[in-house]
């Protein structure tokens, strides 16, 4: 039963798998087309941009959201090791700021393709 087993898993291994075949377009095809595609490609090109540049502000949202993750662990060592040092309540802060920060990121993340697309038209 063990030689068997081995064997139908070499030969699944070995037997042949379906690849697909490339299917490539004419370059002729390409020619006769470029004359139409450009303008779209020009007219989608501004509206791809204004949609990138009304994304940003999401985007700078979500980087100080992921910068503010590393509030957690420093929040932590003010309230042990600061804690006689006066640094309780600034530890506090910082933990509740770092604890906040992964929904803040996943909200922006969200957020970001909404504001592209959006600002798009």
């Amino acid at each position: 039963m063990k030689k068997l087993f081995f064997i139908l898993c070499f030969a699944f291994l070995i037997s042949e798998f379906n690849v697909p075949e490339a299917k490539a377009m004419d370059p002729v095809t390409i020619a006769i087309l470029a004359p139409y595609a450009l303008p779209v490609a020009e007219a989608a090109g501004k509206h791809a941009f204004k949609g990138l540049m009304a994304g940003v502000p999401a985007l700078a949202d979500m980087g100080t959201s992921l910068l503010s993750i590393f509030l957690l662990p420093v929040g932590f060592l003010e309230c042990t090791v600061g804690m006689p040092f006066g640094f309780f309540g600034s530890g506090l802060s910082n933990i509740w700021d770092g604890g906040i920060a992964p929904f803040k990121f996943a909200y922006s993340t969200l957020k970001w393709p909404v504001q592209s697309i959006s600002g798009a038209f």
